[in-house]
């Protein structure tokens, strides 16, 4: 008997996944962010990669001002 591989592409991490890279895109975070979410294993960390962009993002404008 042949077993069936079925193969599920639109999981919930997935999902996730996709959700924070066009955030990271609409928060203009940069390409290195966004290849480092797309490289992502895992929930834990989709968010400490978000986590550090923003706060790299806020120091940024705090030193310099503006939309960084």
């Amino acid at each position: 008997m042949l077993e069936e591989t079925i193969m599920v592409t639109d999981t919930p991490f997935k999902t996730y996944q996709e959700d924070a890279i066009q955030a990271a895109e609409e928060l203009m975070y940069g390409d290195k962010v966004i290849e480092r979410l797309k490289k992502a294993t895992t929930e834990g960390e989709v968010c400490r990669i978000m986590a550090t962009a923003r706060n790299k993002k806020i120091e940024l404008q705090e030193r310099y001002g503006g939309n960084v």
